[in-house]
């Protein structure tokens, strides 16, 4: 019995170090050397090289090392009788409450102008965007609801957008089920997508979308980079669609240097920080749902992949 992680781009050493405190008497192993893959019983994955679970012969469980699950449904090789689980962990969600109210604040306080007037010694005050911000979460799983009841909680306008129908105090709810994207986006100027990347949600963040948006609108993009189609956005800050955005997702990470974004003041890029997997916490979930799965007990956060989430 043993298990694997394949995460060519972690320091999984944390995680290591928790698994075997928990499990003595199994081995781990870590990619690339992985010398008997026939002993692997679970996997723990984050951006694992394609078809490289044919090797597995005797795999019973995938595990994400993290939150999302897009980077292991979309290796079309992953066997389809091998349940596949997902990180949930309350330091996950705090951390992204905290980077998209931050993001939030400084569209209310219009910081982008007060670092241009800080940086040609002006002394003025912005007090238009204030009074104005109405803020859309787009996707209401566990962290879009997190996200959406706290900016509601310290006093902004919320409303919140999903495929399946929602309901959440005080917080309008509009859903794809419904036909109601549009009418979301003509009821914000703020746009938070922490949607789950999909087949249906691939480029949803487009010209198509942004036109339909109040002009002047602000975005943030904590879901995943292959939401956003990144000339598009170029396009709405050029036309005025949008003002101002804060990314921390990306098409290609790192960014490279020759991205259209750097050329714009408008544009704050952070390095995929929003919400970073605790080791710790992770290794202590994958360990309880390596003991259920020995013990055949039902498994925790176990995704559904025909929705990809």
């Amino acid at each position: 019995m043993s298990i694997a992680i394949i995460a060519p781009d972690r320091d999984t050493f944390v995680l290591q170090k928790t698994l075997q405190a928990i499990f003595k008497g199994v081995k781990i192993f870590e990619y690339p050397d992985i010398p008997r893959p026939a002993e692997v019983e679970m996997v723990v994955l984050w951006k694992h090289p394609k078809n490289f679970l044919n090797h597995f012969s005797n795999l019973k469980l995938i595990c994400s090392l993290g939150a999302g699950v897009d980077h292991i449904i979309s290796d079309h090789s992953l066997p389809t009788e091998v349940p596949i689980t997902r990180i949930v962990d309350e330091e996950l969600t705090i951390s992204m409450r905290k980077y998209v109210m931050m993001c939030v604040l400084n569209f209310q306080k219009d910081i982008w102008s007060i670092f241009d007037f800080n940086s040609r010694k002006i002394w003025r005050n912005n007090p238009i965007v204030e009074q104005s911000l109405k803020v859309g979460i787009m996707g209401l799983g566990a962290l879009g609801k997190d996200i959406a009841v706290h900016l509601k909680a310290v006093g902004f306008q919320v409303f919140g957008y999903s495929f399946s129908e929602k309901k959440l105090p005080g917080i309008r709810c509009f859903s794809k089920a419904k036909n109601e994207l549009d009418l979301f986006l003509g009821s914000i100027n703020v746009l938070v997508n922490v949607l789950p990347l999909t087949d249906d949600t691939k480029g949803i963040l487009n010209s198509t979308l942004f036109d339909k948006m109040v002009p002047n609108s602000f975005l943030v993009n904590v879901g995943r980079g292959a939401h956003l189609v990144d000339k598009d956005l170029v396009d709405a800050i050029k036309n005025g669609n949008i003002k101002g955005a804060f990314l921390d997702v990306f098409n290609q990470e790192p960014l490279p240097k020759h991205h259209l974004f750097w050329q714009f003041s408008e544009i704050i890029m952070t390095p995929h920080i929003a919400s970073i997997t605790n080791l710790e916490n992770a290794g202590t979930q994958i360990a309880e749902n390596y003991r259920r799965m020995m013990n055949g007990e039902e498994l925790l956060n176990v995704i559904n992949v025909e929705k990809g989430y």
